[in-house]
């Protein structure tokens, strides 16, 4: 519970990551993994909300992006742990870490809430980066360190022949693909 407020998907309480008078930020439980539908309800001082049901998908794959808006510069690393910028672009052939949400079930299975600790669980689901409509190398794929279960750190390798300057970037999880728009910027 945050603020006087928690959500629920078929009565399981969901991590809460923010509450606030128009929005809250959550973390969908592991619990519903293998459902068709949920049934989302919020209880805000004790006053539950009608439910509404929604489906409930295997995976549905996300990137972060520096403004949070979901389009845009990502939320990337470069192999020299700057931040990806058009005033630090990632070299051609140079690791870069992505970081996103929407994995679903990992191994070993997930913990609602938990914060990754030493051994970072994996995704179940396969995990493939698209940059500049080129296929990257996943060098590794976790749970991102320090943060709670949930989000993830994906490192890749620019493939070659990219383009120098924004260049697109897609995360794939199973059969779902992250929204159109992230970029990153390469030399």
């Amino acid at each position: 519970m945050l603020g006087q407020t928690r959500v629920l998907f078929d009565g399981v309480p969901a991590p809460m990551l923010y509450a606030g008078a128009n929005q809250l930020n959550i973390i969908t439980p592991y619990a519903i993994a293998g459902r068709r539908n949920t049934r989302v309800v919020v209880e805000h001082n004790g006053q539950l909300s009608e439910a509404l049901t929604i489906s409930v998908a295997e995976s549905d794959s996300g990137l972060f992006t520096a403004d949070a808006s979901g389009q845009g510069q990502g939320a990337i690393l470069n192999e020299d742990q700057s931040l990806n910028s058009a005033s630090h672009p990632a070299l051609q052939g140079s690791i870069v870490e992505l970081y996103g949400t929407g994995a679903g079930q990992t191994n070993p299975e997930g913990v609602d809430g938990q914060v990754t600790q030493e051994i970072p669980p994996t995704p179940v689901l396969p995990v493939s980066v698209i940059i500049d409509g080129k296929n990257a190398q996943v060098v590794n794929v976790s749970a991102a360190p320090g943060m709670v279960a949930g989000f993830i750190r994906i490192g890749v390798r620019l493939p070659n022949g990219i383009r120098s300057g924004h260049v697109s970037v897609v995360l794939r999880i199973g059969e779902s693909l992250s929204r159109a728009g992230v970029t990153l910027v390469v030399r």
